[in-house]
């Protein structure tokens, strides 16, 4: 499954410390990131596998710019 995510408002935080984590900031000129999420069923029931974004210069991220 793949999003298309408005990334300007997005932070994370260190609970421990309140600092801003800036790896997970998209920069101000890529503010919409593609996320891609691989899911598969485990016990019966969907998890997600694992997650990928992408920003820009990524050609994956082009189709969520405005």
């Amino acid at each position: 499954m793949t999003t298309c995510d408005d990334g300007s408002k997005f932070r994370e935080v260190f609970a421990g410390t309140g600092q801003t984590d800036s790896a997970f900031t998209a920069p101000a000129d890529q503010d919409y990131i593609s996320g891609g999420w691989s899911m598969a069923q485990v016990s019966g029931r969907w998890a997600i596998v694992s997650f990928s974004l992408a920003f820009l210069p990524d050609a994956s991220a082009q189709p969520c710019q405005p």
